[in-house]
């Protein structure tokens, strides 16, 4: 199978090249499907990207702008050495070359596609295939089955892959309730375990959603219990300090990273999730937190003493607000909310909706009628 990766502004040519190569008798994976991007979005790119003998991208400089069209080449460069890919091709009418790609074959016409890609198949390809796909070493602890539908920007997710091979030990997510902060880790912790990226990359991640008021010893618990029976390790009850140390040892022996995101913490005490940060930090886990504005707020004026103050930080308030200017930015996040009972996807229609119809001087003045707009049953559809 031909995996088929473009930049949508390239479709045109993309359903050429998809229609020549199934014309020779070559089956093709090809997302015209126009899935929302999200935790299934992701599922399906993964399992094509293992399954495909060959992969395909369509060189621009749109393509080369986008973040999945990358995405797929890291990955495609790490299955091409790890996994049952053959080849990497390109295909490009132009001269100049845009994608940060080394390709075994180049193509600059929708005929030479098919004849290059058929020769890969039935001919001597450039690289043994493998015979075993690899699959992201990436296990995600404590995780319902429901796909998380993710509506924002990918820079959001290029933040998070910034800070996932940067040196920051936590990453804050802020926003108001309902504005898609979960999903946003969801979507990017699935990308991260069915995609990957250039490098093999062997870690576990636990996903605590804090409900009720948790103390700190709750947490810790979770982690204990999760993370070391994830390594095939007997834990007994001790200090935590014991606890941290062992975890920090067993992951480091075996070159893995952990990942701890905790949901939503909103009802739990300042201090005992402070407490329970810390330890996580001594164990040699990364974190994630997704919080509502106020928390993140009378958090991050305590991190000094725990040696957060370097945290990186997103705001996913963009995800609602980023029509309106920045002082008005709260209290119109906060009725849209309301008005829609955190529905993103009413939120993202009514967005496009005054995205269309008023100019950026008009955009704060809409919002009354946006509330209204909200109002009308075809917003939830």
């Amino acid at each position: 199978m031909v995996f088929i990766s473009y930049s949508h502004s390239d479709i045109i040519i993309a359903r050429q090249v998809e229609k020549r190569l199934r014309g020779a008798g070559i089956s093709c994976w090809f997302d015209e499907s126009q899935i929302p991007v999200g935790e299934r979005f992701v599922v399906e790119i993964g399992s094509a990207l293992h399954k495909a003998s060959v992969f395909l991208v369509i060189d621009s400089e749109s393509a080369a702008a986008s973040y999945w069209v990358n995405r797929e080449i890291q990955a495609a460069e790490r299955l091409r050495t790890y996994g049952n890919l053959r080849a990497i091709v390109v295909f490009s009418t132009s001269p100049s070359h845009f994608l940060p790609c080394e390709p075994d074959a180049r193509a600059a016409s929708p005929e030479l596609v098919a004849n290059t890609v058929d020769s890969l198949f039935y001919g001597t390809s450039p690289k043994a295939q493998h015979g075993t796909a690899y699959r992201e070493a990436v296990r995600i602890i404590d995780w319902d089955t429901e796909n998380a539908r993710w509506l924002g920007f990918s820079q959001e997710l290029e933040n998070l892959d910034r800070w996932w091979f940067g040196r920051s030990p936590g990453m804050w997510i802020s926003g108001p309730g309902g504005s898609g902060k979960t999903s946003l880790v969801r979507t990017w912790l699935r990308a991260f375990q069915q995609i990957g990226y250039r490098e093999q990359q062997s870690a576990q991640a636990l996903f605590v959603h804090v409900n009720g008021h948790y103390g700190a010893d709750a947490i810790l618990q979770e982690i204990a219990d999760a993370f070391f029976y994830s390594i095939g390790m007997n834990y007994e009850q001790s200090s935590q300090d014991d606890m941290a140390l062992r975890l920090a040892c067993a992951l480091r022996d075996r070159e893995e990273r952990g990942l701890l995101v905790i949901n939503s913490p909103e009802e739990m005490d300042e201090l005992e999730l402070l407490k329970a940060i810390h330890t996580a930090l001594q164990s040699g886990l990364r974190i994630i937190i997704t919080a509502r504005n106020s928390l993140s707020g009378q958090l991050q004026a305590n991190f000094d003493s725990f040696a957060l103050s370097q945290m990186s930080n997103i705001d996913t308030r963009l995800l609602v607000t980023r029509l309106f200017p920045q002082q008005q930015a709260d209290p119109i996040a906060a009725r849209l909310i309301d008005a829609l009972g955190g529905n993103p996807l009413a939120i993202s229609l009514a967005m496009k909706k005054i995205q269309k119809s008023c100019s950026p001087s008009e955009r704060a003045q809409a919002s009354e009628d946006l509330l209204r707009f909200l109002a009308r049953a075809d917003v939830n559809r």
